[in-house]
């Protein structure tokens, strides 16, 4: 990766709030409800779909539905691999 197409990296993570992080991150390791997600990350169910329908509004996180739930995944192979190295440049901060 080079210097110029971490930019907007590096624009993106001063946006990110922890929770929309911890959803992204938990995404990563594959498609979750909302309710699967508000257990993981113990925050609210409102918070967490609140900041679900932020993220498929920015076409990160698509959604189908499942009966009557609606599962939520990742949108595509460009959002894995901009979380992959968020969250491998936020372990390197440390």
């Amino acid at each position: 990766m080079t210097i110029s197409s971490m930019m907007p990296l590096k624009f993106m993570m001063r946006f990110l709030t922890l929770h929309v992080f911890q959803i992204l991150g938990a995404l990563l390791l594959g498609e979750k409800s909302v309710t699967e997600l508000q257990e993981l990350l113990s925050v609210s169910q409102s918070a967490t779909s609140h900041q679900l329908r932020l993220l498929r509004d920015r076409g990160l996180v698509a959604a189908k539905r499942d009966g009557r739930r609606v599962i939520y995944s990742l949108a595509d192979d460009h959002v894995i691999t901009l979380i992959s190295v968020g969250l491998a440049h936020a372990a390197h901060q440390h």
